[in-house]
């Protein structure tokens, strides 16, 4: 009996080729157009829409610099992901294509359709793929933007003497907001935005339940948006932030009384 026919040496390394060069382009366009390995060059306004314009953008809306090194990190973590998918690529691949030899071989797809069988698996193979790969580029597309502006909260903070800052993930209060986003970031008004210490978000991905919020924030697609809660500050019964007194503890009031709104109850809470 013959031997099911194998995938040569030169199919196998032309597919790694191209798979290479398809990724090759993705990670230029992420890393700005300009990186070798995992050194990145680019961080000037001609990278806006990549990861590293996307951080410095984000840091400076927020008052903050550039921090290059924290940049720098968290593009290698992405350019893991990457290198992941693409390896899982290559492995597909390469496995899809044997399995269509060995049906070709017992007779299951005779060889004349063996081209359109091919290209009909691949088709669909790299739709497949080409789905993970973005959710790993808008999810870390969306990561990098809120470290950057993370990274500019700790700066501010720190020349105001505050070590651990309040901040709160302000969503988009409409009818997409999910269940879970309502549930971590409001208060029980559906209203107002909870607060939280700096030290108390989880640098992990979010499990559904978790009382607190991520900088990861808590899934795929989230709009809601990083901001911090200065000394003084606070909100109001529509939930925006406004300057209430000096000394005001908002994450403090909200602790106490769940956030109630109007002067009356600030007061009441003042004693």
């Amino acid at each position: 009996m013959a031997m099911t026919p194998r995938l040569s040496r030169g199919a196998a390394v032309e597919i790694d080729r191209r798979v290479e060069a398809m990724f090759a382009r993705l990670k230029a366009r992420l890393m700005g157009g300009s990186f070798s390995g995992k050194s990145l060059f680019i961080f000037g306004p001609e990278s806006t829409m990549s990861l590293p314009g996307i951080f410095a953008q984000a840091a400076s809306q927020e008052g903050g610099y550039v921090d290059k090194d924290l940049m720098t990190s968290i593009a290698d973590i992405a350019l893991d992901l990457i290198d992941k998918q693409q390896a899982e690529a290559k492995a597909s691949t390469k496995r899809r294509i044997q399995a269509i030899l060995g049906d070709v071989h017992a007779g299951r797809i005779q060889p004349e359709h063996f081209r359109n069988h091919l290209e009909s698996e691949l088709v669909d193979l790299w739709g497949r793929i080409t789905s993970g790969v973005e959710r790993v580029v808008r999810t870390e597309t969306e990561h990098v933007g809120t470290m950057g502006q993370k990274s500019a909260i700790e700066q501010v903070a720190l020349s105001r003497g505050v070590t651990n800052p309040v901040v709160v993930f302000i969503p988009k209060n409409d009818t997409f907001l999910c269940d879970e986003c309502k549930k971590v970031h409001l208060l029980e008004d559906g209203v107002t935005p909870r607060c939280f210490y700096h030290s108390e978000v989880s640098s992990d991905y979010h499990h559904r339940g978790e009382p607190n919020p991520s900088w990861h924030k808590l899934h795929p697609h989230c709009r809601c948006s990083l901001a911090t809660v200065l000394p003084g500050f606070g909100f109001g019964a529509d939930g925006r932030i406004n300057y209430i007194k000096d000394g005001w503890d908002e994450l403090a009031y909200q602790r106490d009384t769940g956030g109630a709104g109007g002067v009356d109850a600030r007061r009441k809470w003042e004693g």
